[in-house]
């Protein structure tokens, strides 16, 4: 009778300890893949007075996109406004502000790799060039798994 209690609770234990392991396996995070500010650091052997810089750009950088987005959403959310009203006459307006706000955000990014460039010292404008063939994947939204 002692033996079956004792098998009993050894059994619940290990089920336990199988359904903890597999929560464990598929909630886990996976692991984030190395972001694009310390690609490019490594990438261009940046200095500490480069990677000071950077950053300070970067900061720049965030704030003039967050600014643009929160305007393209303002514009958004009243060009959405418009499907309420039977005769949405500003919506092709609307439109085509959002259109130029999208406009101004690849100009941003544009201008932030221009600074990014200027940051390089000679030896380090051929991996600047070999880094700008990259951009446009590192910088996707759709990251690869």
């Amino acid at each position: 009778m002692k033996n079956l209690k004792y098998l009993q609770f050894i059994i619940i234990l290990l089920v336990i300890s199988n359904i903890l392991l597999v929560l464990f396996i598929f909630l886990r995070k996976p692991p984030r893949p190395e972001g694009p500010k310390n690609i490019i650091i490594e990438r261009l052997h940046f200095d500490q007075r480069q990677i000071d810089e950077y950053q300070q750009l970067i900061d720049e950088h965030r704030n003039n996109i967050q600014r643009n987005e929160e305007e393209m959403m303002t514009l958004k959310s009243a060009l959405y406004e418009t499907l309420l009203n039977e005769n949405a006459t500003e919506k092709d307006s609307l439109v085509k502000l959002i259109g130029k706000k999208q406009e101004e955000a690849e100009m941003i990014n544009y201008n932030h790799f221009m600074d990014i460039k200027k940051l390089c010292k000679g030896n380090q404008q051929e991996d600047f060039k070999a880094l700008a063939h990259d951009l446009g994947r590192l910088f996707s939204h759709k990251r690869p798994r």
